[in-house]
């Protein structure tokens, strides 16, 4: 499975990030894609940009709009990080309340 990280972060600091995902990840900037989520094409871009196929990727977000609905959008499995444990309104294809929770699945 690829990691792949959107974001619209300053580069710098998703580089420095020290967790062993994080340096695994491919980092695709929003600009770089003219595209933004939960538009389809900023997943197109860094799927591409990764040589990853949307069958073996997993979107994993907090934000429903963006990310978990982007997800969809595309196809692709979706995992909806509900730290807050918000009542859903976006059927996520799994949903976790901690990032922890990731490794029972990865």
């Amino acid at each position: 499975m690829t990691c792949i990280s959107m974001s619209m972060a300053n580069p710098d600091s998703l580089n420095n990030h020290s967790t062993p995902m994080a340096k695994k990840a491919n980092l695709a900037r929003a600009e770089a894609s003219n595209s933004l989520k939960p538009h389809k094409e900023i997943f197109e871009f860094a799927l591409n940009a990764s040589n990853a196929k949307v069958e073996t990727s997993l979107m994993i977000g907090d934000n429903e709009a963006a990310d978990i609905q982007g997800g969809i959008n595309i196809g692709m499995d979706t995992v909806f990080v509900n730290h807050l444990e918000v009542v859903p309104t976006i059927p996520a294809t799994y949903t976790i309340t901690h990032l922890k929770e990731l490794e029972s699945f990865l």
